[in-house]
């Protein structure tokens, strides 16, 4: 099988046109969450929602900032909230390049790379490790971490083309080439990545052997998510973040508002969770934009916040 051209992106690409994407790279890696707060990145909804619509394998990845274990561990559980109800067949990362966990002494970064891929291993999806040739050279400690795959930046002149291939001790997943790529449908510039034919499998059908990128059914336990399109939140509050329950019978809509169609009904006392994104009307209503599950079916849209308690 040929080697897979890809993309990754953030918050920094914009507004991303995936159907266009979708004609001419074969994956993308999507950043989820950021910063030390964890928060979601603002167009992670967006970005996750538009690829896999157009049928794109994607995974993603996390800037880590964790000097701890326990950071790592908290960095790790917003992932998988994140996460939770897409399949990940090009795998879930941790990009290590923070000059906070360079000062570190080796056995402790270690700890913290290991706690992070062994959460996200746990919940049942392969994690990777996301570096450049310098810090794999001379920072980390690849036989330690030889269990997992590496992809790696090397940029050479950077100049949008492939120069010189990273060099590793083991097989390598991929190879993020340049960070001043172009492609159709986003607008500036953006991160193009080849995946190695050995992984391609994994990206293709989101299973395969030991050796490829699996991923976890689509939440947790083998029932679809309901891919009914909902509009996009248009703000994000951190304060809005967290666990509600419905106080009354509620429509989950496709939009804010009550014109928006039904996508179903939650009963008293659902559990739904909100990542901090919402639309406000006209009028000053706030729709949250929420996840919720239903007779085993797992749902996102939009509830009025004037039915939700904060659990």
């Amino acid at each position: 099988m040929a080697d897979r051209q890809g993309i990754d992106v953030s918050r920094w690409q914009g507004d991303i046109n995936w159907g266009k994407v979708a004609k001419a790279k074969d994956f993308a890696i999507i950043r989820c969450t950021s910063g030390k707060s964890n928060a979601l990145d603002s167009k992670y909804p967006a970005n996750i929602k538009g690829a896999t619509a157009q049928g794109l394998p994607v995974g993603v990845y996390r800037y880590g900032y964790a000097t701890t274990v326990a950071a790592a561990k908290a960095e790790a559980a917003a992932v998988l909230d994140a996460i939770d109800g897409y399949d990940m067949p090009c795998g879930v990362w941790y990009d290590v390049e923070d000059a906070s966990q360079r000062k570190l002494k080796g056995a402790t970064l270690t700890a913290i790379i290991k706690a992070f891929c062994e959460a996200i291993t746990a919940g049942g999806y392969q994690a990777g490790i996301y570096c450049n040739q310098d810090w794999y050279d001379n920072v980390l400690d690849t036989d330690a971490l030889a269990e997992y795959p590496f992809w790696i930046a090397r940029y050479g002149s950077n100049d949008g083309k492939m120069h010189t291939k990273p060099k590793i001790d083991g097989e390598l997943w991929g190879w993020q080439y340049t960070s001043r790529g172009k492609v159709s449908g986003i607008s500036g510039n953006v991160d193009l990545d080849v995946m190695y034919a050995g992984f391609a499998n994994g990206a293709e059908t989101g299973g395969g052997s030991s050796s490829t990128t699996t991923s976890k059914p689509s939440n947790g336990s083998g029932v679809q998510v309901d891919s009914t399109p909902t509009d996009y939140a248009q703000s994000f509050a951190k304060s809005y973040a967290g666990q509600y329950t419905t106080t009354a019978d509620l429509h989950l809509r496709a939009g804010a508002g009550t014109s928006k169609r039904s996508i179903t009904v939650l009963p008293e006392g659902t559990a739904v969770r909100c990542y901090g994104y919402y639309t406000k009307q006209a009028d000053g209503t706030v729709w949250l934009y929420v996840v919720a599950t239903v007779g085993g079916v797992k749902y996102t849209g939009f509830c009025s916040r004037h039915y939700l308690k904060k659990a």
